[in-house]
């Protein structure tokens, strides 16, 4: 823990954060020391913006600093086309305890849970801030210390839990010899310190607190905390730490299974959504006509669209947003989806190509009845071509594709075309003209021209991505929770305590506004024959997983999602979280198209990377220079010295 030294010295670098109100400010300066900052409203709220700085900003996993994460390009669904990104090391096995990105996470959470128990410690100090301020203030680093804990959690398995312990910078070297905590332990701190700080919070941030933590929110992440709780990995589910205890036989993971677990996060997940649900969110679904979409009103949700913007971060007023970051700088992350699109009208549409989609995931998207491609008697599959363009079948004048795309990437669901660019799809900018994008060798988009910006699969993610001008898109918030999400978890745990028809419900609400069947018998909401499935438990589970894949697809859920599931190790695709051609779970081999080619070899399926993936890779390694000062703490199992 010898970052803790460091890391204390007050005063704290000077750092700007960003957003929409002025509570985000500069940190106090190097002259500035803690009874007088806490002396000041100014420079109080000032310190706490900068606890809030650690909340991670993942629009900018491309570049990877501070708490930036590695998981979009690090998980089955997509692969970068830049060696430096950071996710390059996960997938080629080359993390180690002493690499630099295992060192990052650790130092920069610890850094902020540092600062946020400072701010807890102080803040009553400031008189000139008024009591109920102080108390909302407190709560909410008292929320954000317990997320950091959380994504430390999630990286690491269980940590050092310091409570509201705060290390002096002068402190000795028997001062910072701690023992990892269990993961029981973790995550009673964890949820506990949520529920206590949701008791001094707003249900609703005011105007000019964009941003901040309140009740809803802080609640909102305790289910997701009792969900990971629940989940295989941390429930006796897993071989791999089994046996992994502290120096003085303490074991670290529980050895069985327990349902009170499952019961306790469903319970959790049902009080969130009877408070809140629909007085506080809802989900976001827009008719034909672009307004609410009203039931009974004889519109249609128009499902492509509110799925689309749902995430795209510029209505901070959208009713399913629980939790994003503010951000101003959205130029890379958008530039990262855009194509090449060479010969473009303007330089804003042409980007980076660089965030490309894998055939796996691909493959996992719906077709526009709502089955796999595996089952769907309708689909066509291999290389043969559609002779006409590919509208939306609600809203006609949208077009998804041109003539000359594969039969394959026409009519699937309305989530895969706002999430895929596809050869000869037709791009999200269509004034003051329509682009088609073109990925093939010698395409507007290829390799050929693009040189070092080009798609590795052939394909593109597309979510998030610029309705116009990459360069002048404006600022927009990065969603890290919507209430979809409470929904997929909901009926995860549902299932996991036998109500399967509850849990049957909460998926439909996703595949209503995804404008796919429902499950069950007669006709949904939107018209749609709904499909009859068993009510097995274990079958109910894949379909879960399923959706949950679709609908939160390059949202940093499925490099988790498949870790604490237990799955990300699995030998051969089960038709389900991966596809049945796929071997070895997060590693193996990776398709895509061949981009060395164009048209007809261009649309091959061939190996682009094969990607490492062992039972240890589950969690990251505790980092080594921590291991060499803090004598106490244990090597996470199989990164051990001398281990394969």
């Amino acid at each position: 823990m010898k970052r803790f030294k460091k890391y204390l010295i007050i005063p704290l670098t000077v750092m700007s954060l960003v957003a929409c109100s002025d509570f985000f400010d500069t940190i106090p300066n190097d002259d500035l020391t803690l009874e007088t900052t806490f002396k000041s409203n100014t420079l109080t709220e000032q310190f706490l913006a900068n606890v809030y700085s650690f909340v991670p900003d993942e629009f900018n996993q491309r570049m990877g600093a501070n708490t930036s994460g590695a998981w979009t390009g690090g998980s089955s669904e997509a692969e970068y086309v830049w060696g430096f990104v950071a996710s390059q090391v996960l997938n080629s096995g080359g993390l180690e305890p002493a690499h630099d990105l295992c060192k990052r996470f650790w130092d920069e959470y610890y850094k902020g849970i540092s600062r946020a128990s400072i701010f807890i410690e102080n803040v009553d100090k400031c008189k000139e801030m008024p009591p109920l301020t102080r108390q909302y203030r407190k709560a909410e680093a008292r929320a954000l210390r317990a997320m950091y804990y959380f994504n430390l959690f999630k990286i690491y398995g269980p940590v050092v839990i310091l409570g509201d312990k705060v290390i002096s910078p002068d402190a000795t070297f028997g001062e910072v010899q701690l023992p990892r905590n269990s993961v029981e332990e973790c995550i009673d701190f964890i949820e506990k310190q949520l529920k206590m700080a949701a008791d001094d919070l707003p249900v609703v941030a005011d105007n000019n607190s964009l941003g901040r933590i309140t009740r809803p929110i802080a609640l909102a992440v305790r289910t997701q905390v009792l969900l990971y709780a629940a989940s295989p990995l941390y429930n006796g589910g897993s071989d791999v730490y089994a046996n992994m205890k502290n120096h003085d036989g303490k074991y670290l993971f529980p050895k069985e299974k327990s349902q009170k677990k499952w019961e306790i996060a469903r319970d959790a997940m049902r009080d969130f959504i009877k408070e809140y649900v629909p007085s506080v969110y809802d989900l976001y679904r827009i008719d034909t006509d672009g307004k609410d979409y009203q039931p009974g009103s004889g519109k249609k949700i128009d499902a492509y669209m509110s799925y689309r913007e749902v995430v795209r971060g510029d209505n901070l007023y959208n009713p399913e947003i629980i939790f994003y970051r503010l951000y101003n700088a959205t130029s890379i992350f958008q530039y990262d989806l855009t194509p090449f699109h060479n010969g473009a009208p303007s330089p804003g549409y042409s980007g980076g190509c660089g965030k490309s989609m894998t055939q796996e995931m691909v493959d996992l998207y719906y077709t526009k009845n709502g089955l796999r491609i595996t089952e769907d008697q309708e689909y066509i599959n291999g290389i043969s071509m559609s002779r006409k363009k590919y509208t939306d079948p609600v809203v006609p004048s949208r077009v998804f594709a041109k003539v000359n795309t594969l039969n394959q990437w026409v009519e699937r669901e309305p989530r895969f075309y706002a999430d895929v660019t596809f050869n000869n799809s037709v791009w999200l900018k269509t004034d003051p003209e329509e682009i088609t994008t073109t990925l093939y060798y010698n395409g507007n988009s290829g390799k050929a021209v693009g040189q070092n910006n080009y798609s590795v699969t052939g394909y593109l993610v597309r979510k998030g991505a610029p309705l116009g001008d990459w360069s002048t898109s404006g600022d927009r918030a990065c969603i890290l929770m919507r209430l979809a999400e409470i929904y997929l978890n909901y009926a995860e745990a549902l299932n996991e305590c036998g109500d399967v028809d509850e849990a049957i419900k909460y998926v439909n609400y996703i595949r209503e506004r995804a404008g796919i069947p429902e499950y069950g018998e007669g006709t949904d909401a939107n018209g749609f024959e709904r499909i009859t499935i068993s009510k097995d438990q274990d079958e109910l589970r894949n379909r879960i997983r399923r959706e949950r894949t679709i609908e939160l697809a390059f949202e940093n859920h499925r490099y988790f999602d498949v870790r604490r599931w237990c799955v990300a190790d699995m030998a051969t695709g089960d038709d389900w979280v991966y596809p049945a051609y796929h071997k070895g779970g997060e590693g193996g081999e990776m398709h895509g198209l061949d981009i060395n080619n164009d048209p007809p070899l261009f649309f091959n399926n061939i190996v682009f990377e094969k990607r490492v993936f062992n039972k240890k890779h589950y969690l990251f390694p505790i980092p080594k220079d921590e291991l060499s000062i803090n004598s106490m703490l244990v090597q996470n199992t199989g990164w051990e010295i001398g281990a394969n």
